[in-house]
């Protein structure tokens, strides 16, 4: 992956996850080479993104909260000193010209009220925490779609 293209992943990934927290009323905020929440976030976010493979993480040590989470974007801090462990490793896929066949968009509904994105969360796996909240489906830069077999949400996806 270019690192071009890989920054732009990076760095609208960390869009997405402070839209998400800025749902739940509590945005992050954004340095050159890191965003950082200091606020809890919902179910599988993260509290700080690194955005720059010269990031240092020193502004996580000044955290103060009980269950924090870091996806170093660029796998270069090292935090174990901070109590920190590492998860897991994974890789950023991207391409830059991707050209696919996918089934007509006719068969995808974009959803757009509270009671079918509670079904599509429900589907996807949500817990009693809701992550995805309504106010999502007013963003113009999210859409979340279902594709449904006899009234059954059998697949869904977000775009942003």
């Amino acid at each position: 992956m270019s690192e071009d293209l890989l920054l732009k992943a990076v760095f609208n990934n960390a869009r997405w996850c402070d839209l998400i927290c800025s749902t739940h009323n509590t945005p992050g905020k954004f340095f050159s080479e890191i965003w950082i929440n200091n606020s809890p976030v919902p179910n599988f976010y993260p509290n700080a993104i690194t955005l720059s493979s010269t990031a240092s993480g020193q502004e996580i040590s000044t955290i103060p909260l009980d269950h924090f989470s870091v996806k170093d974007s660029f796998n270069v801090l090292t935090l174990a000193n901070q109590g920190f462990s590492k998860l897991f490793t994974a890789s950023w896929i991207g391409s830059e010209n991707v050209t696919t066949k996918t089934e007509s968009v006719d068969s995808w509904k974009k959803l757009s009220d509270e009671k079918e994105l509670s079904s599509w969360e429900n589907a996807w796996g949500g817990n009693d925490q809701r992550i995805f909240l309504p106010s999502l489906l007013m963003k113009t830069e999210v859409g979340v779609y279902a594709k449904n077999d006899s009234g059954i949400i059998v697949s869904g996806f977000i775009s942003f």
